[in-house]
């Protein structure tokens, strides 16, 4: 019976001593900062490399060259409506000629840009020909900005033309390779502007997945 006894004064004294405590200061309790680590988000773009199909890199590729396509057929237009004034001794007017060839240097540097992004992979096979074009795209940089600044249509005119028939077989390839048609503009149809779209995407992108590295 004493030790019932002694074990209800127990917790009586113990009860008594525990609602004698202080309790915390609330406003220290509330500015305690956390030690759990802050969860890092995850990106919702998959941070690459993409592997391209064929039917992807097939798309893909009409997206990258057909812009530039549209622009050097802008291009050569120009030329032509001035072409029979200046060779019959005529002065013919270089604007629209400027023009259309600084057009084709910035959709040009827009393609070789594309070309560049390594987040997506060409199937195997077919990358060591999209390399040749993208060179090809880096040779054609000067002819553009020669034509684009020149001081008249005589200058413009007489800037030598950027040929690589390596090149152009190489593109050749590409189309045979990813099943496209081989007459560059029918297979254009629909992409005059793809090349825009795709560098905004890529631009956007890569932005995105940068702030993940901070």
């Amino acid at each position: 019976m004493e030790l019932a006894r002694l074990g209800a004064i127990s917790v009586i004294a113990l009860v008594i001593l525990t609602g004698c405590a202080a309790s915390p200061d609330a406003d220290s309790v509330a500015t305690t900062p956390s030690s759990s680590p802050t969860p890092q988000p995850t990106p919702t773009i998959d941070p690459g490399p993409v592997a391209l199909s064929v039917e992807d890199a097939g798309i893909r590729y009409l997206g990258i060259v057909c812009q530039r396509n549209g622009a050097n057929e802008a291009l050569n237009q120009a030329f032509a409506a001035g072409e029979e004034t200046y060779l019959n001794g005529g002065d013919a007017d270089p604007t629209a000629v400027k023009a259309a060839a600084a057009e084709s240097l910035r959709v040009n540097s827009v393609q070789i840009a594309l070309f560049d992004d390594g987040y997506y992979t060409w199937p195997e096979g077919v990358d060591v020909h999209v390399r040749a074009v993208r060179d090809a795209s880096m040779k054609a940089t000067s002819m553009y900005d020669s034509i684009a600044n020149a001081s008249s249509y005589a200058a413009a005119y007489n800037v030598a033309v950027v040929d690589d028939p390596a090149a152009a077989q190489a593109a050749q390839e590409i189309r045979y390779q990813l099943q496209l048609s081989p007459d560059t503009t029918a297979s254009c149809v629909g992409y005059e502007t793809a090349a825009d779209a795709l560098h905004a995407e890529m631009t956007e992108r890569n932005e995105y997945l940068a702030s993940f590295d901070n």
